[in-house]
C-alpha cells in the first residue's frame, strides 16, 4: 500500500504557502530520495515540521529531469524509512512566519475549502430479487453529512439510582414524524441490523435499487452517496472504526423501556426512558447513544441506508480506500471482443428479413424482462408492505396495551416482543382482563426458583398453539398493580431465567 502525504509549496509571487488539494502518493528517485507526482513532473520533497512526516514540503520552480516511468511507487513502510530520515522544513531556511502560519491552521480553515461533493473510481455492485441477481456498475457522488445530534440535557439525559441506569429521551418536535424514540427501540432489539455511521469512508443511498431493477440506463451511473468525514473529500487520512455494526461493538443490549411519568433529577420531564443494569458507565451510554443518534441522524436524510438488509453488495472491499475525484473520473472501456453473437449479428445482416424478424423478437424480449423485473419489484414491494403491516401491527399492539392496561399493568419489553410475534393477541387480552377484574378467579402458581413471580396456572392461546405462558408480579403501589412477562413454552427456561434476575422487579414508577 502506498503513503499518501499532503502537500505544500511556496508561492514565489507573494511568498505565501500553498497546499494542494489532493494528497499524493510517495515514489523514489534513482539515488533513493522520496518524491512526488504533481502535473506530471517529479519533485523531490521533505518533511514539512519536525516529527511529522505525512505533510512534506516541495520546490515548485525545480522539477526533476526524470521520468514518471523512472520514479516508481514505494509501499509504505519504505516511504516512511526515506521521510524520516531526510531534514524538516522547520530547520531549514525558510521564512518562520509561514511556518508559523501553516502550524496555527486549524480544521475549520481547512473546512472552508471543503468541496461539495466528490467522485470516487466506478465501483461493481450487485442485487438480488427473489433468484434473480443482477449486476451493475455505479458512479459514486459523495456529499458531506453533517450529523444532527439531540443535545444532552436538552434532549437527553443519564440517570443513575441504586439499581439502575435510565437514558431519558425526547422526541424530535422539530421534524414531522416523531420516531426518535421507535427508531432507538428497534435498534437496541435488533443490533445487527444497523451498520455504524463510521463503519466505512462513505455509505450509498437505498434509491439504487429502483434506479437498477426499474430503468434501463448506461453503465457507470451516477448515484448519490454521504459521508460524515469532511477529511474524505479533501483526500486526508482517516481512522474508520474497527467496528461495522451496532451489533459488533455493542453486542445484545438488555434493556427495559416505557413511557416517562415523573421529571427526572435535572427538573426536566423526558418523553420516554431505556433502562440498563449499572455495569453501564455513564461513559459507554454516552458513546452507545452516540452512535444511536448518528445512525438516526444519516436514517432521517436518507432511509435505510446503513441497514444491513439493504439488498446490494459492494465487490471487493468497501473499507479499501478509494482515488476521488472533483470531476468524474474518465474510465477507458476495453474493446468488445467478437463473440458468437456479434458472428449471429454479421450473418443475419445478409438476411434482411431474418434481420427484422429478430429485431421485432429483441424487442419482445425486453419487454418480457422488463415486465418480468417489474413484477419481481412488485414482490419486493409487497414483501415491503408485509413488513410495514408487521409494524403496524407491532404499534397496534403497544398502543392496546397502553390503552386498556397501562394504568394497571407494566409490560416487559422482552414479554412485548414475544406478544408481537402471536399470530393472535385476543388470548393474552381475555386472560389480562380476567386478572384486572377479579385476580382470585385466575389461576396462578409459583414460578420456580423465584420468590416474587408467579405463573397464570393455564395455556393461552396464540393464535397458532396452546403455549402461550404469563408470568405476573404483584406490586404494592396504585394504580399500578402488576408487572406482566409474557412468554412461550419454547423460551420458558431463558423466561424463568430474566425473572430470576428481576426478582423482584424495581423502579417501574419513574
Amino acid at each position: 500500500m502506498t503513503f499518501k502525504v499532503k502537500v505544500n509549496y511556496i508561492d514565489k509571487k507573494d511568498g505565501t504557502l500553498k497546499k494542494l488539494f489532493f494528497s499524493r502518493a510517495v515514489r523514489r528517485l534513482s539515488n533513493l530520495r522520496p518524491c512526488i507526482n504533481y502535473s506530471g513532473k517529479i519533485y523531490k520533497i521533505f518533511p514539512f515540521k519536525e516529527n511529522v512526516i505525512d505533510s512534506v514540503i516541495f520546490d515548485i520552480d525545480s522539477p526533476q529531469e526524470v521520468s514518471l516511468h523512472d520514479c516508481p511507487f514505494v509501499d509504505s513502510d519504505v516511504a516512511k524509512v526515506m521521510l524520516e530520515h531526510l531534514i524538516p522544513a522547520s530547520n531549514l531556511a525558510i521564512n518562520p512566519k509561514i511556518i508559523e502560519s501553516f502550524s496555527s491552521k486549524t480544521a475549520d480553515d481547512i473546512g472552508r475549502d471543503v468541496p461539495d461533493f466528490v467522485f470516487t473510481d466506478p465501483i461493481n455492485i450487485s442485487m438480488s430479487l427473489a433468484n434473480e441477481k443482477k449486476e451493475a456498475t455505479i458512479q459514486p457522488k459523495v456529499v458531506f453529512h453533517e450529523l444532527n445530534l439531540p443535545a444532552f440535557n436538552d434532549d437527553w439525559f443519564i440517570e443513575r439510582t441504586k439499581w439502575y441506569v435510565y437514558v431519558l429521551v425526547n422526541e424530535d418536535k422539530s421534524i414531522e414524524s416523531n420516531e426518535r424514540i421507535d427508531f432507538i427501540s428497534t435498534l437496541l432489539e435488533e443490533p445487527k441490523d444497523f451498520k455504524l455511521s463510521n463503519s466505512a469512508y462513505f455509505h450509498i443511498d437505498h434509491t439504487i435499487f429502483s434506479k437498477i431493477f426499474l430503468q434501463k440506463f448506461q453503465d457507470n451511473f451516477t448515484q448519490g452517496c454521504l459521508t460524515i468525514y469532511k477529511e474524505f473529500l479533501l483526500d486526508e487520512p482517516i481512522a474508520l472504526n474497527q467496528h461495522k455494526t451496532f451489533y459488533d461493538k455493542w453486542g445484545e443490549c438488555d434493556f427495559e423501556d416505557r413511557d416517562s411519568i415523573r421529571p427526572s433529577v435535572n427538573g426536566v420531564m423526558y418523553d420516554h426512558w431505556f433502562r440498563f443494569d449499572l455495569s453501564y458507565s455513564d461513559d459507554q451510554l454516552r458513546s452507545l447513544f452516540h452512535d444511536i443518534f448518528s445512525i438516526h441522524s444519516m436514517h432521517l436524510v436518507a432511509p435505510n441506508i446503513l441497514s444491513v438488509n439493504r439488498g446490494f453488495e459492494i465487490h471487493g472491499d468497501a473499507s479499501i480506500r478509494p482515488n476521488i475525484y472533483l470531476d468524474p473520473p474518465i474510465v477507458k472501456s476495453p474493446e468488445p471482443e467478437m463473440d458468437n453473437k456479434a458472428w449471429i449479428k454479421e450473418l443475419e445482416s445478409d438476411n434482411e428479413l431474418v434481420a427484422d424478424m429478430n429485431r421485432v423478437l429483441q424487442e419482445s424480449l425486453d419487454n418480457v424482462t422488463l415486465e418480468h423485473m417489474q413484477a419481481e419489484e412488485t414482490i419486493s414491494v409487497l414483501k415491503n408492505d408485509i413488513e410495514r403491516a408487521k409494524e403496524k401491527q407491532k404499534k397496534q399492539i403497544d398502543n392496546t396495551l397502553k390503552t386498556f392496561f397501562d394504568q394497571e399493568i407494566i409490560f416487559m419489553r422482552r414479554g412485548k416482543k414475544v406478544l408481537r410475534n402471536f399470530e393472535s393477541p385476543d388470548g393474552v387480552y381475555k386472560t389480562l382482563q380476567h386478572l384486572i377484574r377479579d385476580e382470585t378467579a385466575v389461576p396462578k402458581k409459583t414460578v420456580e426458583r423465584t420468590s416474587h413471580w408467579l405463573e397464570v396456572a393455564k395455556k393461552i392461546n396464540t393464535g397458532k398453539d396452546e403455549q402461550g405462558r404469563i408470568y405476573i408480579y404483584k406490586t404494592n403501589s396504585n394504580p399500578t398493580r402488576f408487572v406482566v412477562l409474557v412468554g412461550h413454552k419454547l423460551d420458558q427456561k431463558s423466561d424463568i431465567e430474566y425473572l430470576r434476575k428481576n426478582d423482584p422487579p424495581k423502579e417501574w414508577d419513574k
